[in-house]
């Protein structure tokens, strides 16, 4: 179901957008959580929505499973892996509240970026949707991809 994150070379795949080509969405690795990985699929399903048909609605789609996402996912990771840095106590240097507030950015900078879009046209240029793709598989594979282990084991902990 979920296989290993494909790299992308984005030279090429922004050149097909440009061309109108959207290369299709690479698979994303599991983060050993599965609803969270339900949650990917739903995005990863409104992205080739998208891709498929240019449209506002769609857009409108894939806003909306990011919001949802999103939230899920940060609630979970501050619950259970970066409860010390969300907490009003952490002070000084943390790594931890490093990630934290570098992942809750982008999760901010992806929802611009599409809500933007969708607010500028009724219909999505191809490089604007080829690069919303790639944008996705480098935010599931750079921060995502970080947590997989502390938060499977958190929860698996937690049924314990």
């Amino acid at each position: 179901q979920h296989a290993g994150m494909a790299a992308v070379d984005a030279d090429s795949a922004s050149e097909g957008a440009a061309h109108g080509e959207i290369t299709p969405l690479a698979p994303l690795d599991s983060v050993l959580v599965a609803e969270l990985d339900a949650e990917h699929d739903a995005c990863a399903s409104a992205l080739e929505r998208l891709a498929e048909e240019r449209s506002a609605a769609a857009l409108g789609a894939v806003i909306a499973a990011y919001q949802t996402h999103f939230a899920h996912e940060e609630a979970l990771l501050d619950e259970h892996v970066f409860h010390h840095a969300a907490s009003s106590e952490a002070g000084g240097f943390s790594a931890s509240a490093g990630a934290r507030t570098s992942h809750w950015a982008d999760h901010a900078r992806l929802l611009r970026d599409l809500e933007a879009e969708a607010a500028r046209s009724k219909s999505c240029p191809a490089e604007f949707i080829d690069k919303t793709l790639r944008d996705f598989e480098r935010h599931a594979s750079q921060y995502d991809g970080s947590y997989a282990v502390p938060l499977s084991t958190a929860l698996a902990a937690k049924k314990d």
